[in-house]
């Protein structure tokens, strides 16, 4: 076997994640382009977390009452039900 063809798929993948596990997230997201990928695929999760985190909606991101209910997303609710 002459030049690379001697890697696997299972080596390469491996060796790759161990290096990216060693350098670290923050910099992995500084590789151009990365970043903007993992946003897009996170983007709903990251928002349901921060609206989780702040006594918020998941749907509207509106502030949630002391019963946990969404006034904006109900309202509208309610007018679609008119």
């Amino acid at each position: 076997m002459t030049g690379w063809q001697w890697v696997t798929d299972e080596m390469f993948n491996g060796k790759m994640t161990s290096l990216a596990s060693a350098i670290g997230t923050g910099r992995l997201l500084q590789i151009p382009g990365v970043y903007e990928l993992v946003k897009e695929e996170l983007n709903n999760t990251v928002l349901e977390s921060l609206a989780d985190e702040h006594g918020r909606c998941m749907d509207c991101g509106s502030l949630l009452d002391d019963a946990n209910e969404c006034h904006s997303c109900n309202d509208t609710d309610n007018q679609e039900n008119i």
